[in-house]
């Protein structure tokens, strides 16, 4: 993938994930949360199963060998599965819960940063620069400065 494609698909996502929250919190002043969870749920099946079959597979359920798996994957497809409904839910009772958006997501990214950091790090061997260093400490004092309250 060419960089500017990658940098205009990192620019749609940070779009996406800046808007999420606020959408989610105007639909929870009217409807219950379990409900938007089942709501969001049944449409990612949907989308997800259009998807697979207009754009990866034509005939999806002629080649059900093509969906097995081994043990191993099969644990870990329930894991990221399990993941993404705790990410969900928490995020969501959060949202909920938290009126102050602008203070909710910097600390939440402050997280994603230090846990990615030390995980890329310490789990993928990953090589760290002094700039690198001081760039995520930027990162980290500068979300801590404008989450701190007043």
């Amino acid at each position: 993938m060419e960089d500017y494609a990658v940098y205009l698909l990192l620019i749609i996502i940070v779009i996406c994930i800046v808007c999420q929250p606020h959408i989610e919190m105007k639909i929870m002043k009217k409807i219950n949360l379990y409900d938007v969870l089942l709501y969001k749920t049944i449409l990612y099946i949907i989308v997800i199963i259009t998807f697979y079959s207009l754009f990866i597979n034509t005939n999806i359920f002629c080649n059900i060998d093509n969906l097995l798996c081994n043990r191993k994957e099969c644990y870990l497809i329930a894991l990221s599965t399990l993941l993404s409904v705790i990410i969900t839910f928490g995020f969501l009772y959060i949202i909920k819960n938290e009126y102050n958006l602008t203070r909710l997501i910097p600390k939440m990214e402050c997280g994603i940063v230090i846990l990615s950091f030390f995980i890329g790090y310490f789990y993928y061997n990953e090589k760290i620069n002094s700039k690198q260093l001081l760039g995520i400490s930027l990162i980290i004092v500068g979300i801590f400065l404008t989450s701190k309250k007043q």
